[in-house]
């Protein structure tokens, strides 16, 4: 049996979220998910990556949940 979490928000990306992408990896890893999938908001919904950035850095800002967790995951065995 597989276990994935298959809508996740980091506090990175969205402003609904409180866990950052690297807390959500270890907290669904000890409860024996196999992996996650990150689905933070875009700019035009409830984003927590300020509006008054170019372009560039809101892109860079908006996948920084995903590399955290990503790299967490990576890190302790949980695909991201």
């Amino acid at each position: 049996m597989f276990r994935y979490e298959t809508h996740m928000h980091t506090c990175q990306g969205s402003a609904c979220a409180s866990s950052s992408g690297a807390e959500h990896a270890r907290a669904y890893k000890a409860l024996g998910y196999q992996g996650i999938i990150v689905t933070d908001h875009f700019f035009r919904g409830n984003t927590a990556v300020p509006r008054d950035l170019s372009w560039r850095e809101r892109v860079e800002r908006f996948f920084e949940g995903y590399e955290d967790a990503r790299a967490e995951g990576e890190r302790i065995g949980l695909d991201v």
